[in-house]
Order: C-alpha cells, then structure tokens, then sequence
C-alpha cells in the first residue's frame, strides 16, 4: 500500500527530472511552465484528496494508477500548451 503524500511528493518532483527544453514553443516560459505543472498537480491532489480519504490513508496500486491515468489526461492538455 502506498501512502498519498509520498505520490504527491514523487510526481511534484519528477516533473523537472529529464526536462527537455528544446520541446517547448519558443515563447513559453520554462520556468513559468514547470510552475503552472506543479500548480495544477497541487491542485489536483488537493481536489481529489477527499475521495482518497474515503478510501483510506492507504491506497491500492490499482487506485494510484486509475489517478495518474486521469491526472495524464490533463497533463496531455497542458502539454500541447507549452510544445511545440
């Protein structure tokens, strides 16, 4: 079972790892960018942190997935945002 501020923190601090800043449009801000990601990922756990709750400090790998693959979504849309 995972503990849901230990993802928080792991997604918050992969956003940077490996960061290519030759994807992104030439008149994006990186620094900028990377800020609004880590907003919106704050954000995002925030409002998903009550339905967490109901299941339990503690959640499955199964549920931690079915997160990601929502929150992806929204990253994809950010994504074609900021690259080119």
């Amino acid at each position: 079972m995972l503990r849901m501020g230990t993802v928080r923190e792991d997604a918050s601090a992969s956003i940077s790892d490996g960061l290519d800043h030759t994807k992104f449009k030439d008149s994006v801000d990186v620094d900028k960018a990377v800020d609004i990601v880590q907003m919106f990922l704050e954000g995002y756990f925030t409002r998903k942190q009550e339905k967490l709750k109901s299941m339990g400090q503690e959640v499955s790998i199964d549920q931690i997935d079915d997160l990601f693959e929502d929150c992806d979504a929204y990253l994809q849309e950010l994504k074609s945002v900021f690259y080119k």
